[in-house]
């Protein structure tokens, strides 16, 4: 399975995550959100993104490959929302047709937050940002910068900030979206970093337990077909720490 690359803000140490990726926007489509309503059969896919959007109370579903309707399996650009029972497609336009895209939940703008994903027709890693409102999907005049492989996103509530978990090179970055530029949240100078990996886990446990506050990575692997890691890391905004 392909990693995706992309970069926000080059973080190098640290990285605040909380919701793993996952999704795109909720709402009945709108001036960027057509092909809402639409009857049409979500049928057998893969390389999709899936977020539950908390403002609107809706799980998520966006890209992916495989077939939608009598259309011959493809990449696609559609966002479906599940009701309990039934998908129900509610857009087709806005971020292009992709897989492996990074996404998230921004609980203070209130944002589906897209970033990156790949584009299998041109063989291109996609670095572009796009947020859902409910309504329809923008996409930011901010990108990431190249060379960097994501591995996955997430929203930390102590900071009101995305982090994107990625590889540079052999380096593991961090990098920050605020809703509106990509920054770096911190550089790595001392040993305690997770070394690069792909296939990482991540949580967190926003004002969880006695207000712990911290994003988890677990796992990976360095490379495909390496034995697995099994190893434990925080990231509290600031600095990393194995556990």
């Amino acid at each position: 399975m392909r990693s995706v690359v992309r970069s926000w803000v080059q973080i190098s140490c640290p990285m605040v995550l909380s919701v793993l990726s996952l999704g795109c926007g909720g709402g009945e489509g709108g001036p960027t959100g057509g092909g809402g309503g639409q009857t049409v059969t979500l049928t057998a896919w893969h390389g999709h993104a899936m977020v539950y959007d908390e403002a609107r109370h809706q799980l998520l579903l966006f890209g992916g490959t495989g077939t939608e309707g009598t259309s011959p399996s493809a990449d696609r650009s559609s966002t479906w929302r599940w009701d309990g029972s039934t998908w129900t497609r509610i857009a087709t336009a806005g971020p292009s047709p992709r897989t492996q895209a990074a996404l998230a939940y921004d609980a203070v703008r209130q944002r589906v937050v897209l970033f990156g994903g790949f584009d299998a027709t041109t063989n291109t890693e996609l670095r572009d940002i796009w947020e859902w409102d409910g309504t329809a999907w923008q996409q930011s005049t901010s990108s990431a910068s190249t060379g960097t492989i994501s591995l996955n996103v997430a929203y930390d509530e102590k900071t009101s900030a995305l982090y994107l978990f990625s590889i540079t090179g052999t380096a593991l970055s961090a990098y920050r979206w605020n809703g509106s530029a990509v920054t770096g949240a911190a550089a790595a100078t001392t040993p305690c970093v997770p070394e690069p990996r792909q296939l990482v886990a991540l949580g967190s446990n926003p004002g969880g337990f006695l207000f712990y506050n911290r994003v988890v990575l677990y796992g990976g692997e360095v490379a495909a077909n390496t034995p697995d890691l099994a190893d434990t890391w925080e990231f509290d905004g600031t600095a990393w720490a194995r556990r």
